[in-house]
């Protein structure tokens, strides 16, 4: 949509705003307007939401059975771009596979039966805000909640890395809280509009950049293969800006002097921010934001885990132990939510968490962080998709 200003202080001045949001297309013209029925679909046009890089999102209701989603169409400019029609696609098959709690799922696909023919995809309707919007409006969220909001991303992020998928556009924008109609809070990972598919020998993307720079992994910065790893890389940022209420280089404004920052420059500690965060817990951020990717976390799965074990041990007051993330850990099977998690420290035993309490403290915080965020928000803004940096 346009691109994020580097900041003056740990907050965004983004907002969500509907006028924030609606934006005319690149040709200077909306493609469908409202009480517009989508060509060749059942899908009449509420309201334009955004216009992205690539794309256009609606507000649309289904007219068989009045029931609300989000339509997302390529720009009618670049339909004849073969390449990007394809990213749209492989965006779309690649969401339609995977059904996870934690990301936005996807209804349907196809093309419009207008001349030229517009891809487009239909997905569920969310109401709530995004991560940005809360960190622009609570500042700081603390541990627990931060932990909680995580866990959750890292497990939608090893359910797409095991099916082959890498987000690359891991970021407070595309983390929503969702409100649920019981008044629930469910986290959504959202708008994997340029992910890559793992082990793909063909990429239209391969050796540009895509993604948003300030929650670039070095090896995105520098054009690298990119692997899970470099999610792991940004949501360890995200997690440091929960914690801190900035990134650990948000005082850089030139945006190649914050490429080399990510590809070669030490980040400060989160505690440095003067935010109070366990040691433990500010070591495995630290190991997140490693340079190398094999300095990271295995895997989602592991990252999870720790910060599961973290999260109740906060809880419980206590200090959380060291853990280990050595690269020959074996890789765990089972999503974090259903196993045990280990914490190892040297010369002690093994001690180990039982899933249910970990799943019920983690239950408890996300309540808490639903209330904690739309106590005093203002009107739930809708999902809003497709709105890329450059």
């Amino acid at each position: 949509m346009r691109a994020t200003k580097p900041r003056e202080s740990g907050r965004c001045a983004q907002s969500l705003t509907k006028s924030a949001l609606v934006v005319v297309s690149a040709s200077g013209e909306i493609q469908f307007g409202p009480g517009e029925q989508v060509p060749g679909t059942v899908y009449r046009v509420v309201e334009h939401l955004a216009t992205g890089g690539m794309g256009t999102v609606y507000d649309v209701e289904d007219i068989t059975v009045g029931k609300r989603y989000v339509l997302k169409t390529l720009h009618p400019q670049l339909v004849s771009r073969v390449d990007l029609a394809r990213r749209m696609e492989v965006e779309a098959r690649a969401l339609a596979t995977l059904q996870h709690p934690n990301i936005v799922d996807v209804v349907t696909a196809g093309v419009t039966n207008q001349e030229p023919p517009t891809p487009f995809y239909v997905m569920e309707r969310l109401n709530g805000q995004n991560l940005r919007v809360v960190l622009e409006r609570k500042g700081p969220l603390g541990v627990a909640h931060g932990c909680v909001i995580a866990i959750a991303v890292l497990e939608a992020l090893a359910h797409a890395h095991e099916h082959g998928v890498i987000h690359r556009d891991v970021k407070p924008d595309n983390i929503f809280l969702h409100r649920t109609a019981t008044g629930a809070t469910v986290i959504k990972l959202l708008d994997f509009g340029i992910l890559r598919l793992i082990d793909r020998n063909a990429s239209e993307t391969h050796g540009h950049f895509l993604g948003t720079p300030r929650y670039a992994s070095p090896e995105q910065v520098l054009g690298a293969e990119l692997g899970p790893a470099a999610d792991l890389y940004s949501l360890g940022l995200v997690l440091y800006e929960m914690l801190a209420g900035r990134g650990p280089f948000d005082d850089i404004r030139d945006v190649f002097a914050l490429g080399v920052a990510h590809a070669q420059r030490p980040p400060p500690p989160p505690s440095t921010w003067g935010c109070r965060v366990p040691e433990a817990l500010e070591m495995l951020i630290m190991r997140s934001l490693s340079k190398d990717p094999a300095g990271r976390p295995v895997d989602a799965t592991v990252f999870a885990a720790a910060l599961q074990a973290m999260l109740q041990e906060q809880l419980n007051g206590q200090a959380p132990q060291a853990l280990r993330f050595d690269s020959e850990q074996r890789r765990s099977t089972t999503p974090p939510a259903a196993s045990t998690s280990a914490i190892t420290e040297p010369g002690r035993p093994k001690k180990l968490i039982p899933a249910l309490t970990v799943a019920a403290i983690a239950l408890l915080v996300l309540l808490a962080v639903g209330w904690f965020v739309f106590r005093d928000a203002p009107a739930p803004s809708v999902t809003p998709t497709g709105t890329h940096e450059r």
